[in-house]
């Protein structure tokens, strides 16, 4: 009797579990739209460019959510800065956040991988979810905290090509690269819900992304030089 209770609790628990999806929309408005500069480390210029299917004009956003951290790397907003640069910490280095992928828990995650501008300084989902207009279904209905990063497609069509691109620091061409703030904790609408809760909304406050210059040959050849003659004076001292 006891072995029978025990296993259909598990059972229960598993149902459960496969239930509980939650709903969110994202996207951002216009009192919310995303800036680039025109320098690094410079202040925004001007919004992104409207999609005009060129690498020159294409940026892309992924949504990242984390059940439990508040912050990105130790940041209280998850930006430092309005935008990070290449020295920043962004959600896909810090393992306390989870990219929000369809493919990533099998028969829990569903709807769209990635947004991008659809026109200046607004961004929406490329793949939009059959069952609700712009969602993206988590797997989980309590609440969690969301952020979105956002690179130009000269960084890669993908956050696999983006964080390859990114390096560690060390990107291998010019682009742009930012982060919204941490949301406030958000709970997923429950579509599978007795009733259905509707879908909460995921739109952040306005960010930026920081352009990333590649250094020069030159101007890396003149830094190595610079640190040789240091030690070499470290040195007759």
């Amino acid at each position: 009797m006891k072995k029978t209770l025990i296993t259909l609790a598990l059972a229960s628990a598993v149902v459960s579990t496969g239930l509980a999806q939650g709903t969110v929309l994202w996207g951002n408005a216009n009192n919310s739209k995303i800036s680039v500069n025109s320098a690094p480390g410079g202040l925004p210029t001007s919004t992104t460019p409207a999609f005009a299917g060129t690498t020159a004009t294409t940026f892309y956003y992924a949504l990242f959510y984390s059940a439990g951290a508040t912050t990105v790397g130790g940041s209280i907003t998850g930006s430092e800065m309005p935008f990070l640069g290449a020295n920043g910490t962004y959600a896909f280095e810090d393992s306390n956040w989870n990219f929000n992928s369809p493919g990533a828990i099998a028969g829990y995650v569903t709807g769209p991988s990635y947004a991008t501008n659809a026109a200046a300084g607004r961004y929406t989902v490329e793949n939009t979810d059959p069952n609700q207009s712009l969602a993206t279904i988590t797997p989980f209905t309590t609440s969690a905290q969301w952020v979105i990063v956002g690179w130009s497609a000269s960084d890669g069509a993908t956050l696999s090509a983006m964080e390859s691109w990114f390096n560690n620091g060390s990107p291998s061409t010019t682009g742009w690269i930012g982060e919204s703030a941490v949301s406030a904790a958000i709970s997923p609408g429950n579509p599978n819900g007795s009733p259905p809760t509707s879908p909460a909304s995921v739109f952040p406050a306005s960010f930026s992304l920081g352009l990333v210059y590649i250094p020069e040959p030159s101007t890396i050849m003149l830094a190595g030089l610079g640190g040789l003659s240091l030690l070499l004076f470290r040195r007759r001292k």
